[in-house]
């Protein structure tokens, strides 16, 4: 009978820490998904940046609204999301075969031929018929992103018209496994810039440009 019941005790001591092993499991998954989610949020806002910065370069030098929207775009890339458009299933390209080699040569072969996905390459070939688009319409059956439509642009002029000013906002997809522990909306909204300047200034130098 004592070592029965010595028994049924080990057995309800292991329960009791296996259910606690389960418990610091979850929290900690809880942390490393949330640590990752806000990793990519600060990468996302550095993307923003970036694309604000590069539509004030465009709009400084004198491009038009449509080649800074396009310009704008291109930038956020990052946070764009899945390629919808074209289907890299289908695009051109030539990738490197990595199955079979050992690790030393597979690296050899990428700092020498530098190898690319087909999608990566689908972009480069992209990118500039995008930019050289004549109107709307034309941009999505180039290029275009799942995600692209919460990239946000607003452009505009300072008063005395010698600053150019773009800023460029976007509702960022929270899509990390057990959100809801952390934030209850899909998405977050990020600007670029700070509290006290958002988006990108820049000397207007279209003059030096452009003729009248």
């Amino acid at each position: 009978m004592a070592v029965s019941g010595g028994n049924s005790k080990m057995a309800r001591i292991a329960g009791a820490t296996l259910i606690e092993a389960c418990i610091v499991v979850v929290l900690l998954c809880l942390l490393l998904f949330g640590a990752v989610q806000v990793s990519r949020l600060y990468a996302a806002k550095e993307i923003l940046d970036y694309s604000s910065m590069a539509g004030a370069r465009a709009k400084a030098v004198g491009l038009n609204d449509f080649m800074v929207y396009k310009v704008v775009r291109v930038a956020s890339i990052p946070n764009a999301g899945t390629l919808q458009n074209p289907n890299i299933d289908s695009a051109s390209g030539t990738a490197y075969n990595w199955q079979g080699d050992r690790p030393g040569y597979l690296w050899d072969q990428a700092v020498a031929n530098a190898p690319a996905s087909p999608q990566y390459n689908a972009e480069v070939t992209r990118i500039p018929f995008y930019l050289g688009a004549e109107w709307y319409g034309q941009l999505a059956a180039i290029l275009d992103y799942e995600d692209w439509n919460t990239v946000n642009l607003s452009q505009d002029w300072a008063e005395d018209g010698d600053q150019v000013h773009v800023s460029v906002s976007q509702s960022v997809p929270v899509t990390f496994p057990f959100r809801r522990a952390f934030y209850d909306d899909e998405d977050v909204l990020m600007r670029a810039g700070d509290r006290f300047n958002r988006g990108a200034r820049m000397a207007n130098h279209a003059g030096l440009y452009l003729q009248e």
